[in-house]
């Protein structure tokens, strides 16, 4: 049966092509989204890069918005081009940046000699143009004053912003505003606005439930959106979160697109949201848990993964980032060759006095106690450097790493079972001295399978794996070079094909 939003509308149902940036480059592209009215193939820029996009629209509101200009409004933001067909998407990407193309129609010029000119209408077309811009003036100094009217009768209500919800075009376009925003404490008055973003949310299905926040999917004009709910008692986890998200480039395909936040009260309960893109293929350790890897998409989920941790750490609109909580559940998949960093609770930037915040061990000791670096662990970490907060996301990406090596093989047979890091060495929730044990007195590291260490191109993987979670933090390799040397092992096994 066809869902509500694609009833009544005289356009069959169909499938599309859908993909995410370099994966559509592939010639065979697996993943495919359902119950679409039109599909579309999107071009655009990402700093001198072109980018693609493939996917489905599945309302009507969004083919007369998308596919009604080319341009759709502002030529950097790339080109859209839709069509309604099964699977029609297929075609050669359009270009970036297209001109628009003004139709005109040819008028005669030629005037016959037996009939004079004749200007008598020219007075009175100049007096009803007259008319028409007074009264556009007056119109518009009306609203002016109406608008400052109000403006100041805000002021006098709430000391709050009145923020307007992003449109469908923001959410396409992955740029994100902010909706009702305000302090959360309850004193502020009602805020004025036609709508707002977030009530027009119909919340689904719970897709994870931890002990400070909820994160349930959720529907928006017949799109599918996550959003992460925190109650009254996490405000602070709740701002800092969404203070690092607008720090961060909204263009980069890499770390997952904040689409809004607002304070919602339900049942007379506070509850604050941060409404984000949707993963449908859930979070790397779910897909681990599940699925062998190929060569080629283990290459492909360690790359995106480096590449955003990469703009953390390098900067991103003039402050680096360190996220504290690197783990795979933390690490989601666009599809299963593209994956995002997500969940920034507990992250720290250099352009806020983190020496101070975090000279008590109680404050920068935090994170998932399975994935802490021995620094943390045994208490030696010197918070006072900014790199240092980096050097521990490098210590537990190295054992996502190793997740992602255990679940690889070329043959999907005599592999091992999904485990998490010291899963043989530690109970299923370990404590602090739990851990201290076993990564600092026994300076213990996850083993490699011997299928692993005999296997040619997993094996170079496992020498930067080591190089990562080395007990000296100063020894541990920075980001950059990571993802540069695993690029020069997929080369290096793409010009050996033997070597598979």
């Amino acid at each position: 049966m066809p869902p509500p939003y694609a009833q009544n509308v005289g356009f069959p149902l169909f499938q599309c092509f859908e993909c995410e940036a370099d994966e559509c480059l592939d010639a065979n592209i697996s993943y495919r989204c359902g119950d679409s009215l039109a599909c579309y193939e999107y071009t655009y820029d990402y700093r001198g890069v072109q980018k693609y996009k493939k996917g489905c629209l599945q309302d009507q509101d969004d083919i007369h918005l998308y596919c009604g200009d080319t341009r759709m409004g502002d030529p950097k933001r790339g080109n859209m081009r839709c069509c309604r067909s099964a699977l029609c998407n297929n075609a050669t990407f359009p270009d970036p940046s297209p001109q628009l193309i003004v139709k005109s129609h040819q008028m005669s010029t030629s005037i016959p000699d037996s009939e004079p000119l004749n200007f008598g209408f020219v007075p009175y077309a100049l007096v009803f143009a007259s008319i028409i811009i007074g009264v556009f003036v007056c119109g518009l100094s009306y609203l002016l004053r109406k608008k400052k009217l109000l403006e100041k009768l805000l002021k006098k209500v709430s000391p709050d912003p009145v923020e307007t919800s992003p449109s469908p075009n923001d959410l396409f376009e992955g740029r994100y505003g902010e909706c009702s925003i305000t302090s959360g404490s309850g004193s502020g008055g009602p805020l004025l606005g036609d709508r707002t973003f977030c009530r027009e949310i119909d919340l689904k299905e719970s897709l994870y439930k931890g002990r400070k926040n909820e994160v349930r999917r959720g529907r928006w004009r017949s799109m599918n959106i996550a959003v992460k709910i925190f109650y009254s008692r996490d405000e602070d986890i709740w701002s800092r979160e969404r203070n690092i998200y607008l720090k961060l480039d909204p263009g980069n395909p890499y770390t997952l697109k904040l689409l809004g936040a607002d304070m919602v009260s339900i049942n007379s309960c506070t509850e604050f949201w941060l409404v984000t893109q949707y993963c449908s293929l859930g979070s790397l350790n779910d897909y681990l848990a599940e699925n062998v890897l190929s060569y080629d998409q283990c290459f492909d989920l360690l790359l995106s993964s480096l590449s955003g941790l990469e703009v953390l750490h390098q900067g991103s609109n003039s402050c680096r980032i360190a996220h504290r909580d690197l783990k795979s559940k933390n690490i989601l998949l666009y599809s299963p060759k593209m994956a995002c960093i997500a969940d920034f609770g507990l992250a720290v930037s250099d352009d806020e006095d983190f020496k101070s915040s975090f000279a008590d061990p109680a404050r920068y000791k935090v994170g998932t106690r399975r994935y802490m670096a021995p620094e943390l662990l045994n208490e030696t970490f010197n918070c006072q450097k900014f790199e240092n907060y980096q050097k521990i996301d490098i210590y537990s990406f190295s054992l996502v790493m190793w997740e992602i090596c255990r679940r690889t093989s070329p043959i999907n047979t005599d592999i091992e079972e999904f485990s998490l890091p010291y899963g043989n060495l530690v109970p299923n929730d370990p404590s602090f001295d739990d851990m201290k044990k076993v990564v600092c007195d026994d300076d213990q590291r996850p083993s490699f399978s011997t299928r692993v260490l005999n296997d040619t191109i997993l094996s170079m993987i496992c020498t930067s794996i080591e190089q990562g979670w080395t007990r000296n933090p100063l020894d541990r390799p920075t980001i950059s070079e990571i993802r540069k040397k695993i690029e020069s092992i997929k080369t290096c096994t793409i010009s050996s094909p033997h070597k598979r």
